[in-house]
């Protein structure tokens, strides 16, 4: 029986205290045991460990910025297209060629922004994993060997 009880606790105390790391996924995706985390979950695991959590805003902040450009590009570049197709092939000049340039450049800026988000993340998340593997101690206040009528128990009161 003391072999059984033994057994339990350091089955008990393995299972508390093991956890699966943070995991990156394209998107901006974090992943904690095959369960994506929305962005308010890991700003709420992220509040003790601040310099993690900056690198995390700055990345989100930046996949902001860029999907911005990106987008705005696209809409610009398909801004320009529908206008030129209804103008038919009349001579344009540079002044009207300013939206077809100015969604390319929106484009192409907007590629080493969301690039780089991700890079932020993952140095996030890499400091998330080493906080996790840092050994946190829990105090054990009371344990008591309950016996009734219906079995006996072990509490444990932390």
């Amino acid at each position: 029986m003391k072999n059984l009880i033994l057994v339990f606790i350091f089955f008990l105390s393995g299972v508390s205290f093991c956890q699966e790391n943070f995991t990156f996924k394209s998107g901006g995706r974090i992943i904690q045991n095959r369960n994506v985390l929305s962005t308010e979950k890991v700003r709420e695991i992220l509040v003790n460990n601040q310099p993690a959590l900056d690198l995390y805003e700055a990345g989100r902040n930046k996949k902001t910025i860029g999907n911005i450009l990106l987008y705005g590009g696209i809409g610009a570049f398909g801004f320009y297209a529908v206008q030129y197709v209804k103008a038919g092939s009349q001579e344009y000049g540079i002044k009207d060629h300013s939206l077809l340039i100015g969604g390319c450049a929106a484009i192409l800026i907007s590629i080493p922004i969301k690039i780089g988000f991700s890079n932020k993340i993952k140095q996030a998340l890499v400091l998330m994993n080493q906080d996790l593997k840092l050994v946190k101690t829990t105090n054990i206040e009371t344990t008591d060997l309950v016996i009734n009528s219906n079995g006996i128990g072990l509490s444990i009161t932390f």
